[in-house]
This record gives structure tokens, sequence and C-alpha cells, in this order.
């Protein structure tokens, strides 16, 4: 074959690269915002979700090509519908996606994050867990860091919030309030 009709032959092909994960894109992509009403899920969504698995999760939660917010978007969805997948979502799935947010900028939503699996009233990991989980999840040393700040200041702010409580209760037990 000539090197012409090689050429030719390569216009003819039509490439077609194929993100990971597809159908899963296309669900986060059809996925409402949090202030649309909720609407019941149809049996595709259902069955698609009986596929995912933690190892897709943290690929799907990795992939470029999804905006940091859509991630949150459907992190958030299965965290509504986790009867639906056949895990729980673990220290690593939440890492992952803090460590997206901090790389987008977007910092808030990525403390927010954080402090529903440290501080709030369900948490479930402590801090030598999450110390030790984040090389794991954050490859970038940059946003390791930024990590590692943000895990900082809440631990710091939830310090101070305690002071101020515990100095309420004792003026009101003591009749100052």
């Amino acid at each position: 074959m000539s090197l012409h009709n090689v050429l030719r032959t390569l216009k003819n092909v039509k490439v077609r690269t194929q993100v990971p994960f597809q159908e899963f894109c296309e669900l986060i992509s059809a996925i409402p915002s949090p202030s649309a009403a909720p609407k019941p899920l149809n049996p595709t969504t259902i069955s698609l979700l009986s596929k995912l698995n933690p190892n897709s999760l943290h690929l799907i939660l990795s992939e470029p090509t999804l905006s940091a917010s859509k991630c949150l978007v459907f992190f958030n969805f299965l965290l509504k519908n986790q009867s639906f997948i056949s895990f729980k979502l673990d220290l690593q799935a939440h890492l992952t996606l803090i460590c997206r947010l901090i790389r987008a900028r977007k910092i808030t939503l990525a403390e927010q994050v954080f402090k529903s699996i440290s501080v709030d009233q369900n948490s479930r990991y402590p801090f030598r867990a999450i110390a030790s989980c984040v090389e794991l999840c954050c490859l970038e040393p940059v946003v390791e860091a930024k990590l590692f700040n943000l895990m900082l200041k809440v631990y710091s702010d939830i310090k101070i919030s305690m002071e101020v409580w515990r100095l309420l209760i004792t003026s009101r037990v003591l009749g100052f309030g």
C-alpha cells in the first residue's frame, strides 16, 4: 500500500476516544441541581448505580473531564442514594473529592466536606486515620499541603468553638447569662 493510500485511509478512520465510565459521566451530567425538586430514580439509573464500586468511584472522582462541581453533585447524589450502591462511601472517596475541590480552588466546599467526616456530630474518622490516608488520595504535594492547612483550620476553629461553648455553659451555671 502506498503512503498516499495509507494517509487517505487514516483520514477516513474516525478516532473516537471514550472516557472511562462514560455511562457514569452521562448520569452525572443528567443529575439535577440540589435545589431542584427530587425525582424518583429510573430503573436504568438504579442498575447503573448497582454496578458502581469503590475503585470506579475513585476513578470517576479523579476524571479530569468532569468539573469539580459536577463531582460534588454526584457525590452528594450518592450520599442521598446510598441504598442503591453496594458499598459505603469511605474515607478515600471523601478525600479524593476534597483534593479535587482544592485543586479547583473551591476551598469552602472542600472545608464543608472535610467537616462532615471529621468534626460534625457524625464524625467518622479520627485525625490520625485522615492524615495517614491523605498521602494515598492527594498525589500532588501542593494539594496535599493545602489539605493539611485546611485540616488545621477546621480543627482550630472547632477548638475555639468548644471553648466558647464551655464559657457559655459555665456563665449560665454561675448565673451570669
